[in-house]
């Protein structure tokens, strides 16, 4: 179809025009619609004609065409109401003509007969003429275009085969028709609409004769309109522009409808809005413009296209209607005067959330395990991952299985399975242990996260349990398609279903579904119709066993008179009538008429609501370094060199380059850093994760344009591969002699400046790959953590511990006193938290009777980032049963000074002066003991013990500018005084021990000093890098004391709940137990003198 052609005069006294003489079209196709009842019921009825042939003489004579009996003119009449009651043109030239054929045949019989009834008759005849110019205006329904060609030949072929047959009955039942001509002329007047009267007919036939004659003709004429409908269909459905048009709109950021995908059905129409931003797909079912869903694409364009739907329709005399219509479209189409009644609901899964755990899909849940045991298995494929042969099969075997009784038939399914153009669909199969496929299911896409089930069979004598099977095992893998939430396809009235289960029959309330169950109700003596509504309650009561979201849908129209059409056109469309015109075909295109506008293409929704596309900006905003290289690399696509190819390995890295003799010849790959052109000679600088190495091009070996195409093709940046011999410069700097090369990568953007590389420091942290290509110092420090991380594991290999992986999403915020991160998982509805550390695992498995054992990995806290804490960090924690702090104190000296020798070579830590230079500092060794309360005491010139007064360490905290906060005990104000006093001021590695026990809720209580705890922190350059201690392994204590620690510090109710798993793994008992725990970030920073942001490949920073 085109919405090109300009449209017709709206039809007055229609979708709310006024108009003088609105009623005049209605009125004529009721009589009309009388007449051609009544020549239908005399026609059928033997006997009635005869007994009304009085009156129908007088009508036949003076006013209308009435023969006794006549199938062929009652279609024909028919056909006159429907036209006029649709207001076409045509239809009112044809009433116009018929009484103007009349006007002379009541003037011959007055004027030789002076027969009074004769000029009654042409009284009504001059004015029902007078009336249709009067009302000329209120037809102006055009009949769509289409080739006549194919109704003509039927009509033709139809005339024949119905003169042929009539002559045939005539011959064998006469009556008293005379041979030869007579008969002959019967079955003429039979099918010319009385070109030949029975009275001039030498006899009569019998009335089975005649019924039978008539009833050919009517058949052709029934067939000529078949054809006539069919060809318009074919010919404005989808054409190839328009279906392309239509996936862009599905493609685009714009959200989709469920059934949106369902447009693209090649027997649909589709009118676009004037700017192609916006569409809706129709077909048209009893004379009815059906729309299916919502409109498609912006939604800010959406009344465009309805009122160009609306438009469209007034041209050829439809009502407009819409069924399926969602809660998004819904109010578009009431602001443009359609009426919405609620008739369906839609059934929605939602896969995130879709688990077979709950008590309700028990029934489910027993299918899906009887079935896999008995060795069923569910495939799930992309359309277009299936082979062509495959794919053949597979459609034969699904048009078999849809025609047994076994049908499950989904309202405007997609009714192509198997097109190439549709390879984003969904396969779903059940196979058995023979790999035959019992049953299969296809789902159309619903924009870039959904799928709509669009067909599902299942073989014949098939368990039905294999749809569930199909749509359970579906749901519950369909994220891993990326497939969020699933339509079911919508119940045609779940209201309807609901109320048959209930009290047997829906109320009036239902509106247009009432006058659509009527209508089934008179037609459920047909056995596919039947069959259908049948299929249809058996989808609502399936789709309930999966308890899914219900979505209403509503059926909108724009007069009430229309709803008997409409629900009709609605039964055709759902599948519940057979279609008496047939469809266009599915897999091809038939339509001649573009729908896509021709001079505005689809665009990506606006930043403003308005038509026309935004333009595009003057200027390029790009910089200008990264305009010139992309330029380049669009001279190397048009010079057939690939910017971006396949790997090419080098021989050598360039380390093991500078090693080879000279005059081997080797191919290295890095990234150019340098080129400077000297004339004769070309240097240039590569660079690989290894080393550096010159490149020297010499313009007498390589010829002159071969070295300018070297400058030419590259920029600092590109990453290249180069060939060529070792040797050495006049200077006799090692150089690569080049040979050959090739492009690895192209560079769009320019390096950092080479000497002084990144200065921001915000922007080493946003773009450290820059850095790493330019700062051996961030390539080193990368190493050396790597070299760390490497020696940490194996000391403890080397030791006998064990390295396990734990969970990093815990149900619970863990032991710790820091806050946690919060996380959600959307299937399971559930709150988590991101782990302080491992230690509740790790105890786990030492309760099993894992005696050595260690996690190295990643911990988070919620906290601001600083110079000494990072909200994501690596953290070390191991367990020695059998041990005690004492023993984990000299663990821990012995990994940090691996881990020294790794990152320096030697036992050494690397401090920062003032001048921003580094010293040494000397790890190895015994490092120093002290108890923190002889530390303390040594700070603050007062002895301090675990026996001293609040108000005493209030006042020492007072003088040390720390904020005691309500609630705080003697371990706190203790424990901030040594942060505050002693461990900022640690320079050398130092363990301080006999932590306060409240501050300590893991560790046991000294064995030899009340009021302190066996647990130490190991403090150097200023800062904590780990602690230790010997574990609280009684659970009744450990319990007492986590029950304190989670209440608030004003005494309050629990603010966390306790790690019950871990208390249970406790009370069956687990060995005396060392432990210690060591950030590796700040391992770095004191073997580096880095901060603990550049020990961080990544490390977390803001959006912008």
């Amino acid at each position: 179809m085109s919405t090109q052609e300009p449209p017709d005069p709206e039809v007055p006294g229609r979708n709310g025009t006024p108009g003088r003489f609105a009623a005049i079209p209605r009125v004529l196709a009721l009589v009309s619609g009388a007449f051609a009842l009544a020549c239908l019921v005399w026609s059928v009825v033997p006997g009635l004609s005869g007994a009304l042939r009085i009156p129908r003489n007088h009508l036949d004579q003076y006013y209308l065409y009435a023969p006794a009996t006549n199938l062929l003119w009652a279609a024909a009449a028919g056909l006159l109401a429907i036209g006029l009651s649709r207001r076409k043109r045509v239809a009112w030239w044809a009433a116009l003509l018929y009484q103007v054929s009349w006007l002379p045949v009541n003037l011959l019989d007055i004027v030789r007969e002076q027969n009074p009834n004769a000029g009654l008759g042409l009284i009504a005849h001059i004015g029902v003429f007078t009336l249709l110019i009067a009302a000329r205006a209120q037809f102006a329904a055009r009949i769509r275009p289409c080739s006549p060609r194919p109704a003509a030949t039927a009509f033709a072929a139809g005339l024949v085969a119905a003169g042929v047959a009539g002559v045939c009955v005539v011959q064998l039942f006469p009556g008293s028709l005379a041979t030869g001509a007579p008969r002959v002329l019967f079955v003429v007047s039979q099918l010319g609409a009385g070109l030949v009267r029975p009275g001039q007919l030498d006899g009569a036939a019998p009335f089975p004769t005649a019924f039978l004659v008539g009833l050919f003709g009517a058949l052709a004429c029934a067939a000529t309109v078949t054809v006539l409908v069919r060809t318009q269909r074919a010919e404005h459905a989808l054409t190839e522009a328009d279906e392309t048009a239509l996936r862009e709109l599905l493609n685009s950021p714009d959200p989709t409808g469920s059934i949106d995908y369902l447009a693209t059905r090649r027997d649909r129409e589709i009118v676009f809005s004037p700017n192609g931003r916006a569409a809706i797909g129709f077909r048209v079912e009893f004379g009815v413009c059906l729309a299916l869903g919502d409109p498609l694409g912006a939604r800010d364009c959406w009344p465009q296209a309805v009122e160009a739907w609306q438009r469209y329709a007034r041209q050829f005399g439809w009502p407009v209607a819409v069924i399926g219509a969602g809660d998004a479209g819904m109010p578009v189409y009431r602001r443009a005067g359609l009426d919405a009644v609620a008739a369906g609901a839609e059934a929605l899964l939602d896969t995130r959330t879709f688990a077979l755990t709950t008590p309700e899909l028990r029934p489910v849940r027993d299918t899906l395990t009887r079935l896999r045991k008995e060795g069923m298995t569910v495939r799930i494929r992309r359309h277009r991952d299936l082979g062509t042969a495959e794919f053949a099969r597979l459609a034969v075997t699904a048009e078999q299985w849809r025609r047994t009784e076994t049908e499950r038939a989904y309202p405007l399914p997609l009714g192509r399975f198997g097109d190439r153009r549709d390879g984003e669909c969904l396969l779903v199969e059940a196979v058995d242990t023979e790999d035959r496929v019992l049953g299969m299911l296809s789902l159309v896409p619903w924009g870039r996260t959904g799928a709509t089930l669009e067909l599902l069979r299942r073989e014949p004598g098939a368990a039905e349990d294999i749809t569930d099977l199909l749509i359970a095992e579906f749901a519950l893998r369909a994220e891993q398609h990326g497939i969020e939430q699933v339509s079911l396809n919508f119940t045609v009235s779940r209201s309807v279903f609901e109320a048959v289960g209930r009290r047997g029959r829906p109320g009036p309330a239902h509106g247009i579904r009432a006058a659509a169950i009527a209508l089934r109700d008179g037609i459920r003596v047909l056995p596919l119709s039947f069959s259908h509504w049948w299929q249809l309650d058996r989808l609502y009561r399936s789709a309930m066993r999966y308890q899914p979201l219900w979505s209403t849908r509503y059926i909108m129209s724009a007069d009430p008179r229309d709803l008997p059409r409409i629900a009709v056109a609605a039964a055709f469309a759902e599948g519940l009538l057979p279609r008496p015109a047939g469809t266009a075909g599915v897999f091809t295109h038939t339509g001649r008429h573009r729908a896509v506008p021709e001079r505005t293409a689809v665009t990506p929704p606006a930043t403003t609501p308005t038509a026309e596309a935004e333009p595009a900006p003057a200027h390029d905003l790009r910089p200008e370094q990264v305009r010139v290289r992309t330029d380049k690399l669009d001279r190397l696509v048009g010079m057939h060199i690939d910017p971006y190819p396949p790997p090419f390995p080098p021989t050598h890295t360039v380390a093991a380059a500078r090693r080879v003799p000279r005059g081997t010849t080797v191919r290295i790959s890095g990234r150019l850093l340098r080129l400077r052109d000297c004339g004769g000679v070309q240097f240039a600088v590569i660079r690989d994760w290894t080393s550096d190495i010159q490149l020297l091009l010499d313009r007498e070996r390589l010829g002159a344009a071969r070295c300018a195409e070297f400058g030419e093709l590259f920029d600092l940046g590109d990453l290249i591969s180069v060939s060529g011999q070792l040797g050495y410069s006049r200077r006799g700097e090692l150089s690569l002699l080049v040979a050959d090369w090739r492009m690895l990568a192209k560079c769009l953007h320019p390096l950092p400046d080479k000497w002084h590389g990144l200065t921001d420091s915000e922007a080493r942290m946003r773009r450290g790959y820059l850095d790493l290509m330019i700062d051996r110092e961030t390539r080193e420090l990368l190493a050396r953590r790597s070299a760390v991380l490497r020696a940490l594991r194996d000391a403890l290999h080397d030791g006998g511990f064990l390295e396990v992986g734990s969970p990093v999403l815990q149900p619970g915020p863990g032991t710790g006193t820091a806050r946690s991160m919060r996380t959600h998982i959307d299937a399971d509805n559930t709150d988590l938290h991101l782990r302080l550390g491992p230690e509740s695992a790790l105890k786990r498995l030492c309760v099993g009777g894992v005696e050595k054992i260690f996690e190295l990995g990643p911990s988070f806290r919620n906290a601001r980032a600083s110079a000494r804490l990072l909200p994501e960090f690596t953290l070390l924690e191991a367990y020695e049963a059998h041990s005690d702090h004492q023993r984990m104190m000299t663990l821990c000296r012995q990994l940090v000074q691996q881990a020294a020798l790794a990152a320096n070579d030697s036992m050494v830590a690397m401090r920062p002066r003032l001048d921003g230079s580094l010293e040494a500092l000397d790890l190895s060794g015994e490092w120093r003991v002290r108890s923190l309360y002889e530390a303390l005491g040594q700070e603050t010139g007062v002895e301090i013990t675990p026996d001293t007064g609040l108000a005493e360490l209030r006042d020492l905290c007072e003088k040390a500018d720390i904020s005691c906060r309500p609630g705080w005990d003697h371990g706190r104000m203790v424990y901030a005084l040594y942060q505050r006093l002693v461990a900022e001021t640690t320079q050398e590695p130092t363990f301080y021990t006999d932590l306060p026990g409240t501050v300590a809720p893991l560790a046991r209580p000294h064995r030899r000093r009340a009021g302190v705890a066996e647990r130490w922190d190991l403090v150097a350059g200023g800062i904590e890098l780990g602690t230790g201690r010997s574990e609280l392994t009684d659970p009744v204590e450990l319990r007492g004391r986590l029950t304190a620690q989670a209440r608030s510090a004003d005494g309050g109710p629990a603010i966390t709940g306790l790690d019950e798993e871990l208390l249970c793994a406790l009370e069956h008992g687990m060995p005396p137990t060392g432990g210690l725990s060591l950030g590796v970030e700040r391992v770095l920073m004191l073997l580096t003198g880095r901060t603990i942001r550049e020990t961080q490949t990544f490390p977390l920073v803001r959006q912008r």
